[in-house]
């Protein structure tokens, strides 16, 4: 790693709710640090160019999310970053007041049923397709 990625990454600040993380603060950072995840050659081959990193990791800051998190979890499709099922169900699991409940109901390598709990409604069942790769949670 050049000196100034590592002086890039040693400004970042920590996310106060998600512990130890580089956090961007600006811009500026996030997209040095896109470049950065993408010039190490270790992301995943969804993620082709550090235009792509950059628009992942913003994704995920819209969601609370560290850039690390994002670019484990927020996957390309079709030329869109579209969220995991595993995210989607941390999401959901993080928000306590609203959500009773989050089951697997059914799991095979097109599709994953979850049967969700809102706090105050009946039970409902949710498909998440994945056209691209498994589905299995």
């Amino acid at each position: 790693m050049s000196e100034t990625a590592i002086a890039t990454v040693g400004q970042m600040t920590a996310a106060p709710t998600t512990g130890e993380v580089f956090a961007p603060r600006t811009m500026a950072e996030a997209w040095k640090l896109a470049q950065t995840f993408h010039a190490s050659g270790l992301l995943p081959r969804g993620i082709a160019s550090p235009e792509a990193a950059f628009t992942i990791i913003a994704t995920g800051a819209e969601l609370g999310l560290s850039p690390m998190a994002s670019l484990r979890s927020i996957h390309v499709i079709e030329g869109k970053p579209v969220l995991s099922a595993a995210l989607i169900a941390g999401i959901v699991q993080r928000r306590p007041d609203l959500c009773e409940g989050f089951v697997l109901v059914e799991s095979s390598d097109t599709i994953a049923t979850y049967e969700t709990t809102r706090r105050g409604q009946a039970p409902s069942a949710h498909a998440v397709h994945h056209r691209a790769g498994r589905a299995r949670a």
